[in-house]
């Protein structure tokens, strides 16, 4: 649309004459939320909100029952439970809180887990439950993997362990939350007494209280949930930003609640299931929010020049920026200085951080790299330079990359037996052009090691015009005989 194109060029390319620190900010936060929007819309996620909410619904009950039996075996379950009635739902769903007391009173029994082998809850029963659970946590994790552009998975064991760690646990951090609030703020004491006197500081713990474990828990999803690494202080923002928004919409929504007498006599009796469905559907849009928040802190330089340039986004090969990330790494320990952070690699290229992430994670699982314990970001060499092959790192990047080319253009595609030839398909014009071109591609990074290639070419990027072994071979190409048929 015509005025959207017009705000991108007013935020991003208009003239940058800023009179005072605080226009400066406040230009900052415009193209903040600008690229925040921006991204929200480019990756659908209103769709998304929605089949993650569809999802949450389908592993609502399995999720009740596993958390519900669980905390029937504890000795505290019953005060577990009451807690999570008086405090929890009051927080997450108010204007839902005493349907959702009803139901669970009614329909969870917290002694599953005791009914024995012939009772609901046996091994198989367990398996399937904690796998319908499972459903929104993997849901939740592709869909932010989408966000951050992050192209590595939990394996499904991780997500497994992850999930019963977090639902055997929740019950022991309930009861220390209890025990903590018993301690400082006991019935009848005197921080109670000082709340109940002073309308002011009850009315700001009423408020700020929710607000901090809403902020805490929205931060911890956006740190961890993604398979990528997020920046804390982006994590930070964002769960703040979105707990904020999060109680707005909650008192709007209990007022649209209130008044929707329309929707209340329509539905009658079963007014609250829609409503629920919509409530669902609102908090993970504010979710989703918030981790495209979070994304467009960590990227916001990167984002910011594609926005002023008007690109929706580079894209190099990944043998290009596999080399570019090792000789960065070596030429910097060369000269004595600290590795550089991934950050700074990837606002010089004007990539997405997540594509330097993933080739240096493939680099630490080849043995090629580590990654520094106190300066997370951060990259050494894990092998001498010279044992690092320049033509095996091109040759496995060019096959993760492009397998299928990599596996028609191989130069052992050449020596195949006649008859094997024969079985695939027909060698084209387009195969022995490209075959030719991807041996010369290799014959340039023929026996060269990182050390010697970075030693070779300096720091000017040009090799010794005396290097003739790297000049193309005289001899006959067996793909040209292919071209000339």
């Amino acid at each position: 649309m015509r005025w959207v194109e017009r705000l991108r060029i007013f935020l991003f390319e208009g003239e940058r004459t800023l009179s005072s620190s605080y226009k400066e900010k406040a230009a900052y936060v415009a193209r903040l939320l600008y690229l925040t929007v921006w991204k929200f819309n480019r990756d659908f996620c209103f769709d998304r909100a929605a089949s993650l909410a569809f999802a949450t619904i389908i592993s609502l009950i399995p999720l009740a029952v596993l958390f519900v039996s669980f905390v029937g075996l504890l000795g505290g379950g019953e005060e577990i439970i009451k807690y999570v009635q008086d405090k929890v739902f009051p927080v997450v769903a108010p204007e839902f809180q005493d349907e959702l007391v009803g139901w669970l009173e009614k329909y969870i029994s917290p002694t599953a887990f005791r009914a024995g082998p012939a009772g609901i809850i046996n091994l198989a029963a367990v398996v399937g439950l904690v796998m319908a659970a499972l459903n929104i946590l993997i849901t939740a994790e592709r869909v932010f993997n989408h966000i951050w552009r992050a192209k590595g998975t939990r394996h499904y064991f991780q997500k497994v362990t992850a999930f019963w760690v977090l639902l055997t646990s929740s019950p022991f951090l309930i009861l220390a939350s209890i025990w903590v609030g018993n301690v400082i703020a006991p019935k009848g004491g005197a921080v109670e007494n000082f709340l109940n006197t002073h309308w002011w500081a009850g009315a700001a713990y009423r408020g700020l209280a929710p607000l901090l474990v809403e902020a805490t828990c929205f931060s911890l999803i956006y740190l961890f949930l993604p398979s990528t690494r997020v920046q804390m202080r982006s994590a930070v923002a964002a769960g703040l930003s979105a707990a904020v928004l999060w109680e707005l919409s909650k008192r709007a929504f209990y007022l649209y609640v209130a008044r929707a007498v329309t929707v209340t006599n329509f539905y009658k009796q079963l007014a609250t299931v829609p409503l629920f469905f919509l409530w669902l559907f609102l908090t993970w849009i504010i979710l989703l929010w918030g981790g495209q928040l979070a994304y467009a802190l960590q990227n916001f330089k990167t984002l910011s020049r594609l926005q002023e340039k008007g690109l929706t986004g580079h894209k190099y090969s990944l043998p290009f920026l596999g080399l570019t990330l090792l000789f960065s790494i070596h030429e910097a320990f060369v000269k004595g200085q600290d590795p550089p952070a991934l950050e700074d690699l990837a606002d010089r290229l004007e990539i997405p951080m997540e594509e330097l992430e993933d080739l240096a994670t493939t680099f630490c699982e080849q043995g090629i790299l580590m990654e520094d314990a106190g300066r997370p970001g951060r990259y050494g060499l894990k092998r001498h330079p010279a044992t690092v092959s320049i033509e095996e790192v091109v040759r496995r990047l060019f096959e993760k990359e492009f397998p299928a080319e990599a596996q028609r253009f191989a130069p052992h595609a050449e020596t195949r037996p006649a008859e094997e030839k024969l079985k695939g398909a027909p060698v084209t014009t387009a195969d022995a052009l490209f075959r030719r071109a991807y041996g010369q591609l290799m014959k340039v990074f023929a026996g060269k090691t990182l050390e010697e290639a970075l030693c070779r070419l300096g720091t000017s990027g040009a090799e010794p015009s005396g290097g003739s072994d790297d000049s193309p071979a005289k001899t006959p190409d067996p793909a040209s005989a292919d071209l000339r048929r």
